[in-house]
């Protein structure tokens, strides 16, 4: 087990641009797909790895996870639905993810990213995280279709990790341009 998280030049998985091609067939030649667009049925391939979050409001920070897939349950240890997923952060790092949602949110925009997950276990593992978003709701909440899957071996876990798990600043981080264009980060998280 290494010492510390190692670091590569990671690439984006096939697994991921299949996910970000799924999303693509739900917009049905719309800018963004509306949240009611996104079907179990329709994404059972991801189903497993797929995590589904409220995305921030103009004025509120909350990033709640309302599904937590199968196999990222097992991999956590825990499932994380109902937990706001800024939580899981180090403090320092939850302004940035909060205005980072925002502008997936508004722009829109997606989010690829490869972060250490320290577990409870005592060791933790880089995950691939492919997050893209979905319009507004009829009551006007907006959402994140979110793809987790592991993609290293494991080492010695460094956070504090206060429900099970938790999420290390990111090794690689890119926004994906989704038709209306990559923001300039983090000039705009200022």
């Amino acid at each position: 087990m290494q010492a510390g998280a190692p670091f590569t030049n990671y690439q984006r998985t096939d697994e991921s641009l299949a996910f970000e091609a799924f999303w693509r067939s739900l917009c049905d030649g719309r800018p963004l797909p509306p949240r009611n667009a996104f079907r179990p049925s329709l994404g059972v391939r991801f189903l497993r790895d797929l995590i589904t979050m409220e995305a921030p409001g103009p004025r509120g920070d909350g990033m709640r996870i309302r599904f937590f897939g199968e196999r990222a349950h097992e991999f956590a240890g825990r499932n994380l639905a109902g937990l706001n997923y800024v939580d899981l952060l180090p403090a320092q790092h939850r302004n940035g993810a909060v205005a980072a949602g925002r502008l997936m949110a508004e722009m829109p925009c997606g989010l690829w990213q490869i972060s250490p997950l320290h577990l409870a276990r005592g060791y933790a593992q880089c995950v691939e995280f492919t997050a893209v978003p979905l319009g507004p709701d009829d009551n006007g909440m907006r959402a994140f279709l979110c793809l987790l899957r592991p993609v290293e071996g494991i080492f010695l876990s460094t956070l504090p990790v206060n429900y099970g798990v938790a999420i290390d600043t990111a090794l690689q981080f890119r926004f994906l341009h989704l038709g209306a264009g990559e923001p300039a980060w983090p000039a705009l998280a200022a």
